[in-house]
């Protein structure tokens, strides 16, 4: 990335986050527009949510609203990977093993204990869905290969646009911010700032080239430190509008199970699926 503009994000970051999360909003629109994007149409890969269970001997849940985002407004403190606070999103990954792997690793961070019985809402595209990528980010042990052809086809469309001033920078910062979005889970109220400043940045932004059509998710990389599942799949943001029955993304099924961890991977464990979704009334019916 260009040096000046490095020294000014750093001085950024140090500002106080009052000062620093509108201004960081602002430096995007300077940098980032035009921006890449894509869309995914119905019959892509299903994606998966987890939640986690609040006792060890077996709570269910028993509607689709307990799978979609969270709805307690008032407890969301601090900055998310791509959330404000008090900004409730859908996040949701396109591989299992990603899924699973994280809700282990973030429950384990804010509780203190590891996760044991856990469900999956697996999640269908039933209608067309806009998403801007984050690039898939430099010096990584192990490549994301779909999100290196999206990176590259982004790439390409930037050096083909005339009306981008400055390519080179452009590209730069947009493989510089995907490393926000691979950090570790933390604690600090401020880690996500700069990530979630981007992600809402895309999200209140609409195509230069056809006003109406605005960005409804985010897909960006799996974090690096998590060990061997980079390769598997991708994450995502949606914003809640597009979620459940009627709209674009709907509940297919749901899998409830325990967690077990042997060695590195994550696996669930006792799995049962759920004999129906009602559509009408979002009731789960399990075994």
């Amino acid at each position: 990335m260009d040096k000046e503009l490095q020294d000014l994000i750093n001085k950024m970051i140090c500002w106080n986050s009052t000062l620093t999360y509108p201004a960081l909003k602002n430096l995007f629109k300077y940098i980032a527009n035009p921006y890449c994007h894509f869309d995914i149409l119905v019959g892509h890969k299903p994606l998966y949510r987890t939640r986690a269970h609040t006792d060890d001997d077996g709570e269910y849940f028993f509607k689709e609203s307990d799978l979609t985002f969270r709805y307690d407004i008032p407890n969301i403190t601090s900055f998310g990977r791509c959330n404000e606070p008090l900004q409730s999103l859908f996040y949701a990954s396109d591989n299992i093993e990603i899924s699973l792997t994280e809700i282990f690793n973030k429950e384990k961070l804010e509780n203190l204990n590891d996760v044991s019985y856990v469900t999956t809402g697996v999640w269908n595209f039933v209608k067309k869905v806009t998403l801007a990528p984050i690039f898939e980010p430099d010096n990584v042990d192990v490549a994301n290969e779909s999100l290196i052809e999206v990176t590259n086809k982004c790439k390409a469309f930037i050096d083909n646009l005339e009306i981008i001033p400055q390519k080179e920078l452009l590209k730069s910062f947009l493989s510089s911010i995907s490393n926000e979005y691979t950090k570790p889970f933390s604690k600090d109220v401020n880690a996500y700032l700069f990530s979630a400043a981007y992600s809402n940045f895309i999200f209140e932004a609409v195509d230069r080239f056809d006003p109406t059509k605005k960005m409804e998710g985010i897909v960006y990389p799996t974090c690096k430190e998590i060990f061997g599942i980079r390769n598997l799949g991708l994450n995502y943001a949606f914003k809640n509008s597009i979620i459940g029955f009627g709209n674009k993304i709907e509940l297919a099924y749901a899998l409830r199970g325990k967690l077990e961890k042997v060695d590195h991977t994550i696996t669930a464990i006792d799995v049962i699926q759920c004999t129906s979704v009602d559509k009408m009334t979002g009731k789960i019916t399990w075994p």
